[in-house]
Order: C-alpha cells, then sequence, then structure tokens
C-alpha cells in the first residue's frame, strides 16, 4: 500500500507548526526571503555555487526546527522521471571539440555517444537546481499558515496597487495553488485505490518504466475532474459569502516589521550574495570545470 500512500510524500502546501524564528518573522520578509533564496538557486552557475546554497537553505530549515526528511522526502517520487531527463539529456546533447571525452561509443555517426565532464557537470547542476529548488519552496509553505501567505503576498504586491495591480487577488491565486497541492495529491491516492481495487494495473510493479508511465494515464482525467469541481465549490462557496476582491477590506490582524525581520534578511541577502560571488569569480580549491563557469 506504500505505492498508494501519495500524500506521506507530498511536504509542500503542508504547514507545521514549531516556535521557531522563521516562524515569527513577518509574513512579507518570508517571501520576501523566498524569493532572495530562489533567485540565488536559479543564478549559481554551477554545482559547487549550488551546493553553498544548500547548505544556507539547509541552515534555514535546521534553524525553523523543521525535519529535513519532511522537506525533501516530496523529492522521491520525482527522482525516476528526474533520471529520466538526465539520461535524454546526455543522449541528445554534443561534446564540444575541446572537450575531454571520458566515454565513447565504438561507432561513429548519428548515433555515437560521446560523454564529457562538461555534460556531467552540466546534468549535475540541473539535479542539484531542482533539488534545491524544490527544498525552498517546501520550506516555505511549511513555516506559513494560510492567513499569512495571504496576507505576506498582498503586503508584499500592495505598492503595486497605484499601477492597478491586484494585489489582494493575487495573493489569493498564491495561496490556493499551494494549498490545492496535497489536496491533488490525496485525490490522487484515493484514486489509484479505488482503480486498484477495480483491478486495474496500478503499482503492481510490472513491465518496463514506459508501461509503468502509460498506466498512470487514466488517473488524469477523473483527477482533473475532480480539480474542476472543487474549485467550482470554492467559487460558490465564495459568491455565497458576497466575495467582491480586495476593494474596502480590512485585516482583524496588522503585521508590523521588527527589527529582527530586516536582521534576517540582510543576513540572507549577504550569505545569496557572496554565494553568486564566490561562484562567478571562483572558488579556491575546486576545480574551475567543477564550478561550472
Amino acid at each position: 500500500m506504500k505505492d498508494f500512500e501519495f500524500i506521506r510524500n507530498v511536504s509542500i502546501g503542508q504547514y507545521v507548526e514549531k516556535e521557531s524564528l522563521f516562524h515569527q518573522l513577518h509574513p512579507g520578509c518570508k517571501l520576501f526571503a523566498l524569493i532572495i533564496l530562489t533567485g540565488c538557486v536559479l543564478a549559481a552557475p554551477g554545482p559547487a555555487a549550488l551546493g553553498l546554497a544548500w547548505l544556507v537553505l539547509t541552515a534555514v530549515i535546521l534553524i525553523s526546527r523543521i525535519s529535513l526528511r519532511f522537506v525533501y522526502r516530496g523529492i522521491l517520487p520525482a527522482l525516476p522521471y528526474l533520471v529520466l531527463i538526465a539520461v535524454l539529456q546526455l543522449l541528445f546533447s554534443t561534446a564540444d571539440p575541446g572537450d575531454r571525452i571520458l566515454w565513447k561509443t565504438p561507432w561513429d555517426g548519428w548515433f555515437a555517444l560521446r560523454i564529457t565532464p562538461r555534460q556531467l557537470v552540466s546534468i549535475l547542476v540541473f539535479m542539484l537546481r531542482f533539488f534545491v529548488l524544490m527544498g525552498t519552496f517546501t520550506w516555505f509553505s511549511s513555516v506559513n499558515t494560510a492567513n499569512e501567505l495571504a496576507r505576506g503576498t498582498e503586503l508584499f504586491f500592495s505598492p503595486l496597487r497605484g499601477l492597478r495591480f491586484p494585489a489582494h487577488e493575487a495573493s489569493l491565486l498564491v495561496t490556493v495553488t499551494f494549498r490545492f497541492i496535497p489536496i491533488l495529491a490525496q485525490e490522487a491516492e484515493t484514486l489509484m485505490k479505488a482503480q486498484a481495487a477495480r483491478g486495474a494495473d496500478i503499482g503492481t510493479h510490472k513491465g518496463g518504466p514506459v508501461q509503468r508511465i502509460v498506466s498512470f494515464f487514466p488517473l488524469f482525467l477523473p483527477l482533473f475532474h475532480n480539480a474542476l469541481l472543487r474549485a467550482e465549490t470554492l467559487i460558490e462557496a465564495m459568491e455565497t459569502k458576497c466575495y467582491s476582491g480586495g476593494y474596502g477590506r480590512t485585516s482583524l490582524i496588522v503585521y508590523r516589521l521588527k527589527p529582527k525581520d530586516i536582521l534576517v534578511l540582510l543576513v540572507l541577502t549577504a550569505a545569496c550574495a557572496l554565494i553568486l560571488y564566490s561562484g562567478y569569480s571562483g572558488i579556491p580549491g575546486i576545480p574551475v570545470w567543477i564550478q561550472g563557469y
């Protein structure tokens, strides 16, 4: 039955109640910290810089008193697909003329395969970037309640209201997106158990990887249908409660910036800036081809 337990392996979108520094931060500061960490991970030039970014993220997770196993267990179901993408990237990428060949096929031509250090570093960068990005978004959702996520997003986009940007509606969209992820995982788990009980070939580990992927196709239509039904129910509930957007709405809890909020943002910004500077200028003791620049 472990093959059907999707919700157990989905960490993103779930709030973890703890008493920590990051749980007590201003919601807008937590969103800004997410943007800083995400920008650092996306701009990191190579595996060395990504490794440093992962260390910073690990420190943030530990300070938040959240289990690393909880944060990264949601990546395990995606590992087979990541490996498939890595293999395809290795098969269809071409080696540069000046690259050192680690291994190549005995034949030449269209189907010849050459593996170089640069290709391996590119695959490693892809895997690390996905790994750290998923950990970053999982950490962000685990330290924010639904109200904090909505309010923090609205406060972050509030300076754009002068340009007629719908800050409140954008915050509602972000909140619903994050909170729908575990709901869809629960729906997928229910559908898999129902179809397996009716004799469907799901979770039996029969056949090759392609056959296993094809066996999940019957889940997509009912999952999409149930998602639309839930969205329709949410719309009807909001209309019943006379929801009319952010115009004239007030907040029960007023969040105010504190010195510790600014201090945490400054420390995170300095750490990410140092990572990017070391990544693009070179880290002593690490070979250039590993650093990826």
